[in-house]
């Protein structure tokens, strides 16, 4: 397996040889694909939730000029653009190796592009790309680039993609369904559940969906979508 330094270590490292910033210095190289980098685990925060990721000790052998699938765990080179960047969202801890910023997936679409939190724990630093830049021979490594979609569409079933399953089983159930069926909350969970389960789908809690069976029955009763009420 590759050498790989703790991020305080390859700080002490480009310190050490005399680099006034050694921070900075590291923070820019690793955006430029000079020295590559990797972390133990990360934190992803989206629309759809926040999935905790653990990373492998080494990625798949084909990942060259490839999009990152999961898991990583070579981290991306634009990851490093949006905590050098600096902005409100991001974070540089380089003596823990905990880094942090909000990402823009796909950039070409602008502000219309899914955006993403993403926390790295454990992060450390190839040592032979950092003697390589100290003896000015550094090359670019193989540039790893983020997915274009959030990092769950990469692994289990987002909270997303769930709310929107439930809520076309609650559609169709209470497309034929009777006012008396409609009298019970936990009747109504229990028979939407079912549909789920029956098509190999997971449905959440009772009291996590609970305010949605409310909602309809009581738009269903009044035949029309209510106004929310002041606060």
């Amino acid at each position: 397996m590759s050498e790989w330094i703790s991020s305080l270590q390859a700080v002490l490292r480009l310190r050490d040889a005399g680099l006034n910033a050694p921070e900075t210095t590291l923070g820019l190289w690793a955006e430029a694909g000079f020295v590559k980098s990797r972390a133990k685990w990360g934190r992803f925060s989206h629309d759809g939730g926040t999935d905790e990721i653990p990373f492998p000790d080494e990625p798949p052998a084909d990942q060259d000029g490839l999009e990152v699938q999961t898991p990583w765990p070579d981290i991306p080179n634009d990851f490093w653009h949006y905590v050098n960047t600096k902005n409100g969202n991001s974070e540089a801890h380089y003596e823990a190796g905990i880094f942090a910023a909000r990402v823009v997936l796909d950039p070409e679409i602008g502000t219309y592009s899914d955006t993403e939190h993403i926390k790295l724990y454990g992060v450390s630093f190839h040592s032979d790309n950092l003697e390589a830049m100290l003896n000015g021979v550094g090359e670019r490594q193989a540039q790893v680039q983020l997915p274009k979609s959030p990092s769950s569409n990469r692994g289990r079933k987002t909270d997303q993609d769930r709310w929107a399953e439930f809520g076309a089983a609650l559609a169709f159930f209470a497309q034929n369904a009777s006012n008396a069926e409609w009298r019970s909350t936990h009747s109504v969970y229990q028979t939407v559940s079912s549909l789920l389960v029956q098509s190999n789908r997971e449905p959440f809690t009772e009291r996590v969906v609970r305010p949605m069976i409310d909602m309809a029955r009581a738009w269903i009763e009044a035949d029309n979508i209510l106004e929310r009420p002041e606060e």
